[in-house]
C-alpha cells in the first residue's frame, strides 16, 4: 500500500463487522450491536451483539480495537507512528457513534469513526495532510486484537479465524472451534483494499 497526498483528505480504510449465526439469519432483528471506548479513549474496548440476552465481547481480554500502525513521510522527514502510543482527542462518545482524533507528527492527522448502524459496526479511518508537503505513506496496517486463545470459558467456545485477502473484495470471519454458533464477519467497503495478513497481532494491511 503506497499513496501521496498533499493538503487533502483519503479515506484509508472502512471495515464493516456483522454477526450471524449458523441458525439465525444475518437481517433478524434480534441481534442488537454495541460498542465501548477503551479506558485511554483512543479505540474501542467492547464489541459485542446482544442476542436474546447472551452476547460475547469480541475483542481480546486486555486489547482494544483501533490501532493504526502507519509508516509515512512529509517533505524530507520519515515517521513511524503506533497510534497505541499516542494520545488521542475524543470528538464524540454517543452508544453508537464514536469518534476520536489523533494528531500525528509532522502536520498529519487520523480521524477514527466507530458507529453501530442497522446491528452492524462500521469502522472508518481518515488521513488529512495539513503540511504544505506532500504525505507519502508507505505503510499501513490495522491490528485485529480479535480471536485470541481465552483461558476463561471452554476450547469449543473459543474462535477459530479464517481470511480470504483478495485485494477490495477481502474479508475475514470467525467461529467458535465446535463449528457452529454465532459467527463474526469482516467486510470491506467501497475501494478499501487489503494486501496482506500477517497473522502477527492480527494484522491486515
Amino acid at each position: 500500500m503506497h499513496f501521496q497526498m498533499l493538503a487533502n483528505k483519503i479515506y484509508c480504510s472502512a471495515f464493516l463487522f456483522f454477526a450471524s449465526s449458523c441458525v439465525h439469519a444475518m437481517s433478524d432483528s434480534s441481534y442488537v450491536a454495541k460498542i465501548k471506548l477503551s479506558k485511554e479513549a483512543n479505540g474501542i474496548e467492547e464489541m459485542s451483539w446482544r442476542i436474546g440476552n447472551n452476547g460475547r465481547n469480541y475483542i481480546d481480554r486486555g486489547s482494544m480495537l483501533g490501532t493504526v500502525k502507519v509508516k509515512y513521510k512529509i517533505g524530507n522527514t520519515s515517521y513511524s507512528v503506533n497510534t497505541a502510543e499516542c494520545k488521542a482527542s475524543l470528538t464524540k462518545n454517543q452508544s453508537n457513534d464514536i469518534s476520536v482524533q489523533f494528531n500525528l507528527p509532522g502536520g498529519l492527522n487520523l480521524d477514527e469513526v466507530f458507529q453501530q448502524l442497522n446491528g452492524k459496526v462500521l469502522w472508518t479511518a481518515r488521513f488529512q495532510n495539513n503540511s504544505p508537503a506532500i504525505a507519502e505513506i508507505s505503510d499501513l496496517s490495522f491490528p485485529l486484537p480479535i480471536g485470541s486463545q481465552d483461558d476463561s470459558i471452554s476450547v469449543p467456545d473459543n474462535l477459530n479465524s479464517h481470511n480470504s485477502i483478495i485485494g477490495n473484495a477481502s474479508f475475514m470471519y470467525w467461529i467458535p472451534y465446535e463449528g457452529y454458533g454465532q459467527v463474526l464477519m469482516m467486510t470491506m467497503i467501497g475501494n478499501t483494499s487489503l494486501e496482506f495478513y500477517t497473522g502477527q497481532w492480527n494484522n491486515v494491511s
